[in-house]
């Protein structure tokens, strides 16, 4: 009587068909024997690991790392009883393969039993004992496990997710060193390429465990980028996967997660050499980001950003305002790109254009009777010439003057007033006793608070109701 005969009970007729057709099409490799216990692989859409347990030739127990799961056995088990009843047990092999032996061969297949065997939960007793036939052979013991790790990248992130677990516990066990962990760990993901996203990085860095954890980050941050795929879109880091995360590995998380670059940033600094910073910076403005803390930290620490004030001269170009391209124009040395700005003048935003020359210092082909906009005028007011300032101050006036017609209070009118005090603007002393301005008090649009910082910052506080208190004697500032 056959496998299959003794057991067809257990199956549909269509899982029968297709169990046969796989073992017929050569999908079944690598059957070891084990006393009663038979491990193989099946290839189907991908590769499954079948581990059966019998008693005499009736399965007894059975399980399949592939997602099935609707009871009774899957086409993989078939597709190992329809092998089993071309290769059958017989006694006398049985007896032997309890047997300790040696050669390469044999040691791949018992590393093969013990890391499945470590998946479907066999003793630990068992697996310390067959893993000692060849734990002191070096190139071996890297095979076992590379081929321990390439299981868990094989099978997609369902096995991912239910594998790296058990592959941590398997190193628990084991415990191997960390430099052989990151050889093996290297050897699998160079094997497996092209199959690691950042979904696939952020199962591994929130499942890998304890052990495995600064090993997996270090093969991982050994990986060129080009072994990534870069996911549409992008995935959320958890908070408490930063405090697990090794120098390394940052440059790697920064690209593969956007959602976390500042978040990175912030972490990394003090904690990645200076160099490596820089990097994060540079591909941070490359992606169309900036903020000139991570900036001033570059700077404090003497690195070299001359890659990083190209990009910057880049990210100039893409702003659609003038506070923005002022937010980064500003942050890079004249010296660097002034000439340069001026060469490429024409492809800024058109709007932009008229002030951005008297930011370079250059005359303006624009009359200043044409220039509209009055927060642009305020931005680059310091960069005007002192013969433009008649002028520059007649048109601030002017655009002022509209803003306090209106009939009530607006954030233009808030920013403006500020903007003028933070400038020291002559004028400015005029509009604070306007009754038309202080008619406007008490509607809103934050100018009440405008007016505290402008009466404050001009040193009349008195007109606030706040007493001037003169202090005198020695070191007083």
């Amino acid at each position: 009587m056959s496998y299959i005969v003794k057991n067809s009970g257990r199956f549909s007729q269509t899982i029968l068909a297709r169990g046969q057709r796989y073992f017929q099409s050569g999908q079944v490799a690598n059957l070891v024997r084990n006393s009663n216990m038979v491990v193989a692989e099946v290839r189907g859409s991908r590769r499954y690991t079948v581990e059966c347990v019998f008693e005499g030739e009736k399965l007894k127990s059975y399980h399949c790392n592939c997602p099935y799961d609707f009871g009774g056995p899957c086409k993989h088990v078939a597709a190992v009883l329809f092998a089993l009843d071309h290769r059958p047990l017989d006694p006398e092999s049985r007896s032997e393969a309890t047997q300790p032996k040696s050669g390469a061969s044999y040691h791949l297949d018992q590393a093969k039993s013990i890391v499945r065997g470590m998946y479907f939960t066999r003793s630990e007793k068992t697996l310390l004992s067959h893993y000692g036939y060849f734990a002191d052979d070096p190139v071996l013991a890297k095979d076992f496990w590379v081929f321990a790790f390439g299981e868990v990248l094989n099978g997609g992130s369902y096995a991912l997710r239910r594998l790296l677990p058990n592959f941590a516990e398997l190193a628990g066990l084991l415990k191997p060193s960390e430099s052989l962990l990151v050889e093996a760990m290297s050897k699998a993901f160079q094997l497996h390429r092209g199959g690691l996203d950042a979904y696939r990085v952020l199962d591994l860095l929130t499942w890998g465990g304890k052990r495995c954890l600064i090993p997996l980050q270090k093969a991982l941050s050994g990986l060129p980028i080009s072994d990534f795929l870069v996911s549409g879109y992008d995935p959320a880091f958890p908070s408490n996967v930063f405090d697990s995360l090794i120098p390394e590995i940052y440059p790697l998380v920064f690209v593969l997660f956007p959602s976390a670059r500042r978040k990175l940033l912030d972490s990394a600094m003090d904690r990645v050499d200076i160099e490596s910073f820089a990097r994060m910076f540079l591909f941070y403005v490359q992606s169309g980001a900036f903020d000139p803390r991570y900036l001033r930290y570059l700077q404090a620490h003497d690195a070299d950003l001359t890659a990083i004030y190209s990009a910057m001269f880049d990210l100039c170009y893409k702003a659609h305002s003038l506070s923005h391209y002022l937010e980064i124009r500003d942050y890079i040395p004249d010296g660097v790109c002034r000439s340069k700005i001026i060469e490429n003048l024409p492809k800024l935003y058109s709007d932009i254009v008229p002030y951005a020359r008297v930011r370079e210092g250059l005359p303006l082909t624009t009359p200043i009777s044409k220039l509209n906009d009055l927060e642009s005028l305020l931005l680059v007011y310091r960069y005007f010439p002192k013969s433009d300032l008649a002028a520059v101050d007649k048109k601030i006036q002017s655009k002022f003057e509209q803003l306090i017609k209106r009939s009530k209070a607006s954030p233009e009118l808030t920013s403006a007033l500020m903007e003028l005090t933070d400038l020291k603007w002559p004028y400015l002393a005029k509009y604070l006793s306007d009754e038309r301005l202080l008619s406007k008090r008490g509607q809103g649009c934050s100018l009440d608070q405008g007016l505290a910082y402008a009466y404050v910052k001009t040193g009349r506080p008195e007109a606030l109701g706040l007493k001037r208190i003169e202090l005198e004697g020695e070191n007083v500032d």
